[in-house]
């Protein structure tokens, strides 16, 4: 699982040994090597207030080593720093890559935790291809011959550029750290349309600290290599991260592409 479980960590390792080189660093970097999910969550419990505190914008690193592929995934705050200033730099970057822009979603790496309801960090993730998009995913077939470390040293330089950019609209936006400044407010526009029961049912979710274990929902999975999830799946995950008492059942229908009616029974 090369691309899958260890680009992101050969990645970061380079990455620090790059940045504790340059003398005039504005911000402190801090890189975390944990197991996902239940490492992260741990992480977190131990290290919320401080974190709270201090992050401004942090990327999750995984699936690299693509050649010439970037994909960005957003946080949750569509007005956080480490977003705008990714978007800043995509004209940039698609001139040597084919570059893509997902929204925050409840499916992929840690950014579930960090992007939690009750934890709302501005964390975004930063892959080649997501997980399950290379036909090698989960298979013997990942191993070192697909990666191209040229390209992982090629993102280092990337990621520099996209510091710096952290940086200036850092100073130049006087950027506050208010964590829940703004989220989804571009999703959660309500429109005019026709008023469903759905869209005054607002379902809420007790557990908003990182992701509760599914188990006992029947969390299920069409494949072995976790590329297909059945929808009650998708359901409960938006569920889990979109049911603050504030989004109805028919807006995050709407974001999840589930129809409401699935949305209510799984909830």
């Amino acid at each position: 699982l090369a691309i899958n479980e260890l680009t992101g960590p050969i990645f970061a390792t380079y990455l620090a040994k790059e940045l504790s080189l340059k003398k005039d660093r504005f911000f402190s970097y801090r890189f975390v090597f944990t197991s996902e999910t239940i490492g992260t969550i741990a992480y977190i419990n131990k290290k919320e207030r401080s974190l709270r505190k201090n992050v401004v914008a942090g990327l999750v690193l995984t699936c690299l080593g693509i050649k010439n592929y970037i994909t960005f995934k957003k946080s949750r705050n569509h007005n956080s720093l480490v977003n705008l200033s990714f978007i800043d730099l995509k004209n940039y970057l698609k001139k040597k890559n084919k570059v893509k822009v997902i929204e925050f979603s409840p499916s992929g790496s840690d950014e579930r935790q960090y992007c939690s309801l009750g934890i709302n960090l501005p964390i975004a993730t930063f892959m080649s291809k997501k997980c399950g998009e290379y036909k090698e995913y989960h298979t013997s077939l990942d191993n070192k011959s697909i990666v191209s470390f040229k390209d992982i040293n090629n993102n280092i330089k990337i990621f520099q550029k996209l510091f710096r950019q952290i940086e200036k609209n850092f100073k130049r936006e006087n950027y506050s750290l208010d964590l829940n400044k703004d989220i989804n407010k571009k999703l959660f526009i309500r429109k005019k349309n026709k008023i469903t029961k759905y869209d005054k049912i607002f379902p809420f979710i007790k557990i908003t600290k990182c992701e509760p274990h599914l188990s006992k929902w029947k969390i299920h999975y069409e494949t072995k290599d976790h590329k297909i999830a059945d929808t009650q799946t998708h359901a409960t995950k938006w569920l889990v991260h979109f049911a603050d008492g504030k989004n109805s059942i028919d807006q995050i229908a709407k974001i999840s592409k589930i129809k409401p009616d699935f949305i209510y029974k799984v909830s």
